[in-house]
């Protein structure tokens, strides 16, 4: 129930990793998944491992260090402790980290993935991981580890390379390519949500360079919206997400509020199900309470927005289509107006809308290949 990765794309490195935690058999522990909800003991089979918790894989250890773990969390804090112990974290080399790693008791219960800074070079490396066969010359590098491996490999051998405007640089395309892993990844995971023994994610922190040293991806929100096709060429909307994810941090602690909408009986109106924070803490700290005074949630209006549209055919077939945008300067396709009260607004652009429709529709109708689709219909609720 893990899955953590480390890339180069056009020289830029990456590093991505899940938040769930799970431990044997044993818990009757009821947690909420930022992505699917509540789940309990009821949910799962008997199976050996259950999801019992929320942990940073990624640990930004320094402005010239960061280090994502897989396997035993107690492992992963020894490594981390004795790595800060030694200072490491402000000089790292790659030698000394592996010194390090040989002597931590249950080494092999454990795998890092990590990235440094050396001079002005970035460096990624690894302890016990697996390789990911590169999905092109622009990789250079590619190494993953955990449950969901095999789930990564089938997402990597369908990336498809993004066309965006403008010229976006090194940077911007790394973030891209992990953005499109998380989008497939978290996709699967609220499309599916079973079995939960095989389920890893619950969300991903995704860490990049930035000026002179590292920094976590933040102030991003995923917009999870669902069409279905009722009919050949009919095609059911509700327009306006689901669900929304906002990512932001909090000095060192990730904090994901999450936001579920159902519609109130009127049309083109919506309601909220639920408006939950979820906190994610650092494994190199003790986080206290106290910290937390003065707290205000992040609001759904971010630089970044990633919405996702999951899409399922006449015939059962379903997949998902997705646009990310960094919003910076520029107008957002979704504004939330009024978003901490009872009633929210949600300003939509409805023209983006119909083009991410039409996209789906390119993509998903199971009309025979000799239909043009002339005839397609989209129903808004």
């Amino acid at each position: 129930m893990t899955l953590i990765a480390g890339f180069l794309k056009d020289g830029c490195p990456i590093l991505m990793g899940d938040l769930l935690i799970s431990t044997p058999d044993n818990s009757d522990k009821e947690i909420v998944f930022p992505t699917i909800g509540k789940i309990s003991r009821k949910h799962f089979s008997r199976r050996e491992y259950r999801p019992t918790g929320f942990s940073q894989k990624v640990n930004l250890l320094s402005p010239n260090l960061a280090i994502a773990w897989a396997g035993t969390k107690l492992y992963a804090q020894c490594f981390i402790r004795e790595v800060m112990e030694a200072g490491l974290h402000n000089n790292p080399a790659r030698d000394a980290l592996q010194d390090v790693f040989k002597r931590i008791e249950g080494q092999g219960k454990v795998s890092i993935i990590g990235v440094y800074r050396n001079g002005k070079e970035m460096c990624l490396f690894e302890f016990g991981s697996q390789s990911v066969t590169l999905p092109d010359s622009s990789f250079g590098w590619f190494k993953a580890m955990g449950t969901g491996y095999a789930s990564l490999l089938k997402t990597v051998s369908t990336l498809e390379s993004n066309v965006t405007s403008g010229q976006p640089n090194k940077l911007e395309n790394g973030i891209s390519v992990a953005i499109n892993l998380t989008v497939a990844l978290l996709s699967l995971e609220v499309q599916t949500a079973v079995p939960l023994e095989n389920l890893y994610g619950a969300g991903y922190e995704i860490l990049h360079p930035l000026g002179s040293g590292l920094a976590k991806l933040c102030d991003l929100t995923y917009l999870f919206w669902r069409e279905e096709e009722e009919s050949f060429g009919v095609w059911r909307l509700i327009p306006f997400p689901f669900l929304a994810s906002c990512y932001s941090y909090y000095e060192d602690v990730l904090i994901i509020r999450s936001v579920r909408l159902s519609s109130n009986g009127q049309s083109a109106s919506c309601k909220i199900e639920s408006d939950e924070l979820h906190t994610i803490l650092p494994i190199y700290r003790s986080v206290r309470e106290e910290e937390f005074v003065g707290y205000a949630p992040a609001s759904l209006n971010t630089k970044r927005m990633c919405n996702i549209f999951l899409w399922r055919n006449y015939c059962g077939e379903q997949g998902a289509f997705s646009s990310y945008g960094y919003y910076g300067t520029g107008s957002p396709p979704l504004i939330w107006t009024n978003e901490f009260k009872d009633n929210p607004g949600i300003d939509i652009n409805k023209q983006f809308v119909q083009s991410s429709i039409s996209m789906i529709l390119s993509r998903a109708s199971s009309r025979p290949p000799e239909d043009s689709g002339e005839n397609s219909a989209v129903i808004w609720l």
